[in-house]
């Protein structure tokens, strides 16, 4: 998943500082997330505050009903849903303004690709 949206970076067409909220309008929100204030990149860094929810959550915490469901196609929807019914696990991150076009990024700031794909 990491290396395909990398590659879509690289083609200008989505960027790492593009929001949740700029692909999935309205559908991150609610029970203190918000999509407005997590980043293409934090989700790929694993840091963008949303609940990381126990497999066990969906697919039951017994040995018997992990053999029934071991094979069980989960739903993006359905993980994005059961994250957003948890409070935030860590304080929401908040959006790096993009590196201007031609400027170096450094440390502080938080894109490498072009922002101007919008």
């Amino acid at each position: 998943m990491a290396a395909t949206v990398l590659r879509l970076v690289a083609e200008g067409r989505l960027s790492l500082t593009d929001t949740v909220e700029h692909w999935l309008p309205g559908r991150v929100r609610g029970n203190g997330n918000d999509g407005t204030r997590i980043t293409v990149r934090h989700l790929l860094q694993h840091t963008s505050g949303l609940h990381d929810h126990d497999s066990t959550e969906l697919t039951g915490r017994t040995a018997p009903d992990f053999e029934r469901h071991r094979f069980d196609r989960i739903d993006p929807e359905r993980l994005v849903t059961a994250a957003l019914e948890h409070t935030p696990d860590s304080p929401l991150p908040t959006p790096t303004p993009p590196t201007p076009a031609g400027a170096t990024p450094t440390p502080a700031t938080s894109s490498w690709a072009p922002s101007s794909r919008r």
